[in-house]
């Protein structure tokens, strides 16, 4: 469990990345512990998340034809693993990477402010699909939403990589181009694997 202390310091070191200033990962625990229990970071929007996959839930049976159903249960499992596997799956990519990339000692800061960043992240890209599964924006609405969370999202994640790699803008942007796909890829696999 995460103390209050830790909680405060991960999201003053994600708003500092994202605001530039300078020397943002100052006071993150970046040893083995703190490595470790950054994991947790995530898990902190899981009611947001919770939501969100009821909001999308209904927006994908309103899609559907007449009479065609999605069990609650499959779709439940499918987004859990899908949460689960897409917090582990660029930490693991990396640990295989960053040693013949020549980043074993940026491994860590870019894990740690990778999941500080993540629940504030979580924010506005799930808010789009919130407001349109209870109706208060339309779908060219949300679209326009979604649109700004994912840049706000990549900007987010380009300024946490760059300080976490000591400021090395083209490998900032290939580590968030891989994440981004990574992601894309694997929740496209769970989605068709569970049939939705």
């Amino acid at each position: 469990m995460l103390s209050r202390s830790e909680v405060a310091t991960g999201f003053d070191a994600a708003w500092r990345v994202l605001l530039g200033r300078p020397r943002p990962l100052d006071g993150l625990d970046l040893s083995f512990d703190g490595f470790w229990r950054s994991f947790a970071a995530p898990f902190l929007v899981l009611p947001l998340y919770g939501v969100y996959v009821m909001a999308e839930r209904r927006l994908i049976l309103e899609s559907l034809p007449e009479g065609a159903e999605i069990g609650s249960g499959l779709f439940l499992l499918s987004r859990v693993v899908a949460f689960l596997i897409d917090i582990a799956a660029f930490p693991l990519l990396m640990a295989a990477l960053a040693r013949p990339l020549g980043l074993a000692r940026r491994y860590v800061p870019l894990v740690v402010i990778f999941n500080w960043t993540a629940p504030l992240i979580a924010l506005p890209l799930s808010l789009p699909s919130i407001l349109l599964g209870a109706g208060l924006v339309g779908p060219e609405g949300a679209t326009f939403f979604l649109l700004f969370a994912l840049c706000l999202a990549i900007a987010w994640r380009f300024r946490a990589a760059k300080a976490a790699l000591g400021g090395a803008t083209g490998l900032a942007a290939a580590m968030v181009a891989l994440d981004f796909l990574l992601s894309l890829v694997l929740g496209e696999t769970i989605s068709r694997l569970s049939g939705i």
